[in-house]
């Protein structure tokens, strides 16, 4: 058995768990509000169900925070290696711990002038575990507030890429946009990949939609 224990002048917090996180014991003082519960499931991506010895209610948002960040920590069970590519270059870090997406940040001071193309490098390099691949997207917030977008709209790296993580941002608006080094500018996110085979046979149509294809269901 193993023990984690999160203390301040208000709070004692002690998780015990076996080394195959088959179970969890974690002690409160006071009823938890049941939103927390699901935002630690979410976190820490449980199935299973917690046994509450005690129960307590945190007196503050960093608490709650704290104490994700730590069960998380001890239930993840994949790790990507991560290396900068130069001195300038910046993590990807994730704004809530229920994010799907890591934040990707420019290393980099520059400009887009309308219509113009310029690829980005981020500046990191990953291992990506074999079974995995990893999605570069657009961030929603750097699309609507500067009309500034990836220009292939979705990037897929292999699992056996080693090269630096980059991407082309394009400037669809009228004005020029200037960016500084940390902004945000796509956000990247891990996915699993299937071991599929295509064998080529005949095809069953015979389904509702069938063969009926673009704009079939109406607009």
């Amino acid at each position: 058995m193993s023990s984690l224990t999160v203390r301040n002048e208000n709070v004692i917090i002690v998780a015990d768990n076996d080394p195959k996180y088959s179970c969890m014991e974690i002690v409160f003082k006071k009823k938890m509000e049941g939103s927390f519960w699901k935002r630690l499931r979410m976190a820490s991506k449980l199935s299973r169900d917690f046994t509450i010895a005690f129960a307590f209610n945190f007196s503050s948002d960093e608490e709650v925070e704290k104490f994700i960040s730590v069960l998380r920590k001890r239930m993840v069970k994949k790790h990507f290696k991560v290396e900068k590519a130069f001195p300038e270059a910046i993590m990807p870090t994730k704004s809530h711990l229920s994010d799907v997406g890591w934040d990707l940040y420019t290393p980099i001071d520059f400009s887009l002038l309308p219509g113009e193309v310029k690829r980005i490098d981020f500046g990191i390099i990953i291992e990506i575990l074999p079974g995995y691949e990893i999605q570069v997207r657009n961030r929603s917030g750097v699309v609507w507030k500067y009309n500034v977008m990836m220009a292939l709209g979705q990037g897929t790296i292999d699992t056996d890429y080693r090269g630096h993580i980059m991407a082309p941002f394009y400037n669809f608006g009228t004005e020029q946009i200037n960016f500084s080094r940390g902004d945000r500018l796509a956000q990247m996110v891990i996915k699993k990949v299937y071991d599929i085979e295509l064998k080529e046979g005949k095809v069953n149509t015979n389904t509702k939609r069938g063969t009926k294809g673009f704009g079939s269901t109406g607009l």
